[in-house]
């Protein structure tokens, strides 16, 4: 799990009000986690909620807030401070990644200065992670190194698709790279009922 806070394989979590500091003693831990038991393959969570919480990350290979397979998480109203200032070289800092799962709702986020991306929905080579279902919208991004990512892969030979996404109404600020960055890396995979609408960059 390898997170501050966390759960595995749970259903119905409530994270709310709390501050997690990373920073002040350089921790490279991840912030907020959410993953399935069986390393990674089995239940995954299910019904979770974080609200109004605040994640000050160091800048390492790190997740702020992470959800991995989940069903119907909300991230809803927290601050995400990466503190990266130094893009180069490149860290693989996320604000708030929801790798795989379905229907995630990340809304009315802050997210600032993460080296890699502040909001992603994606999936991970080597994993079932694809995502079926993930609403982005309402939410800040500042001064990371990309907005907002969105992208497929393999698992082994299977590709790890993406449908039913929506990333909408965001305000994106200062990225270094891409303001928004939709990939499909892997040939055979496949983006359907994507939408990438009113935000502004």
């Amino acid at each position: 799990l390898w997170a501050t806070i966390g759960a595995v394989a749970a259903t119905n979590i409530t994270i709310e009000d709390i501050t997690v500091d990373l920073a002040t003693n350089g921790n490279t831990m991840n912030g907020i986690a959410f993953v399935p038991d069986a390393l990674f393959t089995g239940t995954p969570c299910s019904n979770c909620v974080v609200q109004r919480c605040r994640v000050f990350g160091f800048v390492s290979h790190q997740y702020l807030y992470w959800s991995f397979s989940s069903q119907h998480i909300k991230f809803i109203d927290n601050f995400a401070d990466g503190g990266c200032t130094d893009f180069d070289p490149f860290g693989d800092q996320n604000g708030i990644e929801v790798v795989g799962g379905v229907d995630a709702i990340v809304r009315g986020n802050t997210v600032i200065r993460c080296a890699n991306f502040g909001l992603g929905a994606i999936s991970l080579d080597g994993f079932p992670s694809g995502v079926d279902g993930a609403i982005l919208e309402g939410n800040y991004i500042s001064d990371c190194g990309t907005g907002v990512s969105l992208g497929t892969s393999l698992n082994v030979a299977t590709p790890q698709n993406m449908r039913n996404v929506t990333v909408s109404g965001n305000v994106i600020r200062g990225s270094v790279r891409y303001g928004i960055d939709v990939w499909t890396p892997a040939v055979g995979t496949s983006m359907r009922n994507v939408l990438v609408a009113r935000n502004i960059i």
